[in-house]
């Protein structure tokens, strides 16, 4: 299987590349988990409402994928145009502010931490999200928007693990995802959070992030390669319908 992601990153879907087909998750899918994840660990709306929405960004591109000649496969974050992405990030941050100012103020924080730099674009997004930032943190200045977009990055990277890994076939470690130790999200977890399958459909993290078993859901469209090529990817992908991946997450020791 040759995965088109990786755990940081952005990009129009999530598509594994099979042999004979592309398992492609939508990013709002994704999102939606990531809130599952974080329901298991806070009751506070609007970081719930933060991790379920954060990527509202990529609605408009999620409706139709698109190919890339190039590569000879459909665009992923890997190669997926920057400049593209960018307006993109900020017009869904935008449209979550009407919603919630604090939920806008942990996705400006979030996107920004997995923005680089180097491009002149990327030098403003990330002076205008400063900007954000800087303004909404004024509005709450009882929050603790660190902390919670440490929350925010972890449900984040749990949900691509599955989004991005067929069952039974990798490990987790919070570690090599790059972020902050999990002490920073459960003050009580002194060691680092990792965690492995202990049946092809039962994942078990260690220690035990989560008190109570819970089942999670991942709608996977399957496209195949051959109806691609003869119809297009955008009507290939329109003539899928989901399937449901179930994964049982086991809570306690």
């Amino acid at each position: 299987m040759d995965l088109m992601s990786i755990s940081q990153g952005w990009m129009e879907m999530i598509i594994q590349e099979m042999e004979n087909e592309y398992y492609m998750i939508k990013q709002e899918d994704h999102a939606v988990l990531s809130g599952v994840f974080a329901s298991m660990l806070t009751t506070d709306s609007e970081i719930l409402s933060a991790c379920e929405t954060h990527d509202r960004a990529w609605r408009e591109l999620d409706e139709v994928p698109v190919w890339n000649d190039l590569a000879e496969a459909p665009y992923s974050f890997l190669n997926y145009p920057v400049a593209v992405k960018l307006i993109h990030y900020r017009h869904g941050i935008d449209e979550i502010e009407k919603q919630s100012t604090y939920a806008a103020l942990l996705h400006s924080l979030h996107y920004t931490k997995l923005t680089g730099q180097e491009r002149e674009t990327e030098k403003w997004f990330h002076d205008e999200e400063l900007r954000r930032q800087e303004r909404l943190q004024q509005l709450q200045p009882q929050k603790e928007p660190e902390k919670d977009t440490a929350l925010l990055r972890l449900v984040d990277s749990l949900s691509l693990f599955f989004c991005m890994h067929l069952p039974g076939e990798k490990s987790y470690e919070n570690a090599a995802q790059g972020l902050e130790p999990l002490a920073s999200v459960r003050p009580e977890f002194r060691e680092e959070l990792t965690g492995t399958w202990t049946a092809e459909d039962t994942f078990q993290f260690h220690p035990a992030l989560f008190k109570q078993t819970f089942d999670i859901h991942v709608p996977v469209y399957i496209v195949s390669k051959e109806k691609a090529r003869n119809h297009g990817l955008a009507g290939a992908w329109k003539q899928s319908q989901p399937e449901n991946r179930v994964i049982r997450i086991r809570g306690g020791k």
